[in-house]
């Protein structure tokens, strides 16, 4: 059975430095799977060539981005929603904004309901934090080879 994997940290709170830290659960991620990974498993599942699925991906990439950039909303099917969003600096009055208040772009990522609702069914494992599982086994003697 698939499992999201997280761990337990102590957090403080920034409204109140002085109050002690408590604790809450943050997603481990168990790795990355690159575009390579992700073709070879889709041409496995479907008549279509790893190098084939490969170009349709990087395309797919390419013309998110230019969607983006021209402020277009992208949507994904059973993915998900793309769409850009500005953080700046306010102006007393609109006459006075001008584009140097802009302070950076940002992609927001909505999931779609099916996505959404399939990670509500998740299921979890505990893991211990990645700081202490790297200095747990660097102690063992075995580094982290892969």
């Amino acid at each position: 059975m698939r499992k999201l994997t997280y761990s337990v940290v102590p957090r403080k709170n920034p409204a109140d430095k002085g109050a002690p830290a408590k604790y809450y659960a943050t997603a481990q991620a168990r790795g990355y799977s690159s575009l390579e990974e992700i073709a070879e498993k889709i041409s496995r599942s479907t008549t279509v060539t790893r190098a084939d699925v490969k170009a349709v991906l990087a395309a797919l990439e390419d013309e998110t981005i230019d969607l983006l950039q021209n402020g277009e909303i992208v949507q994904l099917g059973d993915l998900g929603t793309f769409r850009a969003s500005i953080s700046s600096k306010g102006a007393e009055v609109a006459e006075e904004y001008n584009v140097s208040m802009i302070k950076g772009v940002k992609v927001i990522f909505r999931p779609s309901k099916k996505i959404s609702d399939a990670m509500q069914t998740a299921s979890f494992e505990r893991v211990a934090p990645k700081k202490d599982a790297e200095e747990a086994t660097e102690d063992e003697g075995g580094g982290m080879g892969v």
